[in-house]
């Protein structure tokens, strides 16, 4: 073979390699352009999907921000440290409830609308809520949770509320929960007069002190009834403190017996403490002390999705 044929084919080879290395530099350039433009469409999606979790799930915020969001709950809440309390009216206004249930589901109107004039940004909300009669559904219940603990804290019918055990992806332990409180304020519209007790069926009610280091569940019961000019609750029953078995029946019933009016509350305690009213109006302060930090409060039922279809990119968020 010559020389110059020689030469020729490797000037040939040579530039089918360089042909080929650029083809190789074009696409990974392409590919490294693709990878940053899928991240950052992922990024955006995660960051409205964390904005709108923000404004809808997560209620505990700090001064101004925390008050806001309380405006629309039919409770006022608070949190420090270990223990998380609720003030709650039952019943409940019907008028409160319903603006609940229009403020969450008219903020799922507004996030999941796709009209570009109405400064829709391309990222498609899908989202999700509970729905009452006014809003073609038949939810009566709101319940929302404390976590990491994963205590619930509900509102059904109007006449029932209090702490349950909530549903998580780690179970809700009841030995997480240091003790339970409930201070009753009874107002001058009731006559009540009775209080029977029942913990672990025995009759009576009890009345333990509270040791910090002991092991068990704690609940105590306080029924304030300084603005009651007609009420005659006996002295020894104002105040209901035991340690209770969490898998029995342990209840407090409240009432009046004779010639009175005041409508029956009935309290029950178990792995969480709940208080069923339907006569006049009562404010009952729910307390739970845990042994670890309370961490977050947030509404349980809002899920929610955010994607970019063109990107082929989503991020969900779902309660739990």
């Amino acid at each position: 073979m010559s020389k110059g044929i020689l030469l020729s084919l490797l000037t040939l080879f040579l530039l089918l390699n360089l042909i080929a290395l650029n083809q190789i530099a074009v696409q990974s350039d392409s590919s490294a352009s693709e990878s940053i433009a899928g991240i950052s469409a992922l990024t955006a999606a995660s960051d409205k999907l964390e904005l709108v979790a923000e404004n809808i799930v997560f209620l505990h915020r700090f001064g101004a921000a925390e008050s806001i969001a309380e405006r629309a709950l039919p409770f006022s809440f608070s949190l420090d440290s270990n223990r998380f309390e609720a003030r709650q009216r039952l019943p409940v206004n019907a008028d409160t409830l319903n603006g609940f249930f229009d403020s969450i589901n008219s903020f799922r109107v507004f996030v999941s609308d796709t009209n570009y004039s109405n400064a829709f940004d391309g990222l498609a909300v899908d989202a999700n809520t509970i729905e009452n009669d006014s809003w073609n559904g038949n939810s009566e219940r709101i319940s929302f949770l404390v976590k990491p603990q994963c205590l619930e804290f509900f509102v059904k019918d109007l006449n029932i509320a209090g702490f349950n055990a909530g549903n998580c992806d780690s179970e809700f332990d009841i030995n997480s929960v240091k003790r339970f409180d409930l201070n009753v304020l009874v107002p001058s519209t009731e006559d009540f007069n009775s209080v029977q007790c029942s913990f672990d069926g025995s009759i009576g009610c009890p009345s333990a002190e509270f040791n910090p280091g002991a092991q068990g569940n704690f609940v105590e019961i306080n029924l304030l009834d300084e603005n009651c000019s007609n009420c005659s609750i006996p002295a020894g029953q104002k105040k209901i403190s035991a340690y209770y078995i969490a898998s029995a029946d342990n209840n407090v019933t409240i009432s009046c017996t004779g010639i009175c009016n005041s409508e029956p509350v009935v309290i029950s305690v178990g792995k969480g403490l709940t208080v069923e009213s339907s006569g006049n109006r009562i404010e009952f302060v729910f307390s739970a002390l845990f042994d670890s930090p309370v961490k977050q409060f947030k509404f349980n039922d809002f899920n929610v999705s955010v994607s970019n279809k063109n990107a082929g990119v989503s991020a969900r968020y779902g309660n739990g």
